[in-house]
């Protein structure tokens, strides 16, 4: 006589031989988890189920198997799921290649932009005077000019019993072409970096070849008695003359 339980923790059910499960029953254990239970007589139902292995060893023989129908309908159901799972991790998985193409373009463009901007800085500050403070911070000063002011340096004595400040230095050319050699500002500050009085000279020469080179020395009577430091730079177009704050 056939007879169908099922497993109360994983609801595998079973068609077993109802003459194995006298009164008052028996306790059985389930291939699929594993689960043991006390099992009643239950009624004679026919129907299909799958293999169960009583605890006791009593049985005679493993228990009939799912009928071949459904064993088809649910391998079917589980190889269609399979293919949809394969298919949207496929989907997943070419989203994800393209948004690391993405950013890899992304990256490549940032990377191509700096190495740009780090070659070709002096016309990146030539086209936006701004940039130079950002290079500045960086510690990659831009020099625009292809001229620079080294070995710089002041005396002061006193001449027929007036104090001269005496600025000397040299201009220098970095370039591998010649070089127009602008004015040279120098201005005097206090303690405070306020500027008290400056004045522009022209060195004497107007342009130099590559790396050439031209000293220079500034001098100035009777400086303003706060004057505490002094600062030489190339002179703007239209800074010219001398003025006092």
């Amino acid at each position: 006589m056939a007879m169908i339980i099922a497993c109360p923790q994983c609801t595998t059910r079973y068609t077993v031989d109802g003459h194995a499960f006298r009164a008052p029953g028996r306790t059985v254990r389930c291939t699929t988890c594993d689960h043991t239970w006390f099992q009643a007589p239950p009624k004679p139902v026919p129907a299909a189920g799958r293999g169960l292995a009583l605890a006791d060893g009593n049985a005679d023989g493993d228990m009939a198997q799912a009928g071949s129908g459904e064993i088809e309908t649910e391998t079917a159901r589980l190889v269609a799921a399979a293919r949809q799972s394969a298919a949207r991790f496929r989907d997943a998985m070419a989203r994800r290649r393209g948004h690391l193409r993405e950013w890899s373009l992304l990256a490549a463009s940032v990377a191509l932009f700096v190495v740009g901007g780090l070659a070709l800085r002096e016309t990146a500050v030539r086209l936006a005077p701004g940039t130079a403070a950002i290079y500045a911070a960086a510690g990659l000063p831009v020099n625009v000019r292809g001229l620079e002011l080294r070995n710089v340096g002041y005396d002061r004595q006193y001449e027929n019993g007036v104090f001269v400040l005496s600025i000397k230095g040299e201009v220098v050319n970095i370039r591998d072409e010649p070089m127009s050699v602008p004015k040279l500002r120098f201005g005097l500050r206090d303690g405070l970096r306020q500027e008290l009085y400056h004045w522009t000279m022209k060195v004497n020469k107007d342009q130099l070849q590559a790396d050439e080179a031209v000293a220079f020395v500034a001098r100035v009577a009777s400086p303003p008695v706060d004057a505490y430091e002094v600062e030489v730079r190339f002179a703007t177009a239209t800074e010219t003359g001398a003025a006092f704050r």
